[in-house]
């Protein structure tokens, strides 16, 4: 999938994420290493977080998986035909668990969280930042793209 393009699934991709409530106890087989897709969801968390000041974001460690989304899946708006690869594509990545690691490039700090998790918050590379800063109170749950 194209970057350029991938603006036009994002708002399709946030229909379904959201609606993911469990994380598996366990860490995933598989690790999520896809640039491109790090720096889709990467744009998706900074549009959804441009409000934020002064919060450290915490992200689930692990993606969302179609057990997690469930029906909420189907019932999102369908996908125009120009973007049908990448709803493939986003539905094959919905078929297994993966890692996340720490690729994101987000203004403010994250925290990837869960059995799998760090626990060490990730600061952006310039921009001032507190020392103290309050963690977010909920965690977002992604797929990969």
């Amino acid at each position: 999938m194209k970057t350029h393009g991938a603006y036009y699934i994002i708002p399709w991709m946030l229909c379904v994420v959201p609606f993911a409530y469990s994380s598996s106890q366990h860490k995933p087989a598989w690790t999520y290493t896809d640039r491109e897709g790090y720096a889709v969801m990467s744009a998706a968390l900074g549009d959804v977080t441009k409000e934020w000041k002064d919060l450290i974001i915490r992200i689930e460690d692990d993606t969302v998986s179609k057990a997690d989304v469930g029906p909420k899946l189907d019932a999102c708006p369908k996908v125009l035909e120009e973007f049908a690869s990448a709803e493939r594509d986003f539905r094959w990545h919905l078929t297994r668990k993966s890692a996340l690691q720490n690729r994101f490039l987000l203004r403010l700090p994250y925290l990837l969280t869960g059995s799998g998790g760090s626990g060490d918050v990730v600061y952006p590379r310039s921009g001032k930042i507190r020392d103290r800063m309050p963690m977010s109170e909920g965690s977002f749950y992604l797929s990969g793209v």
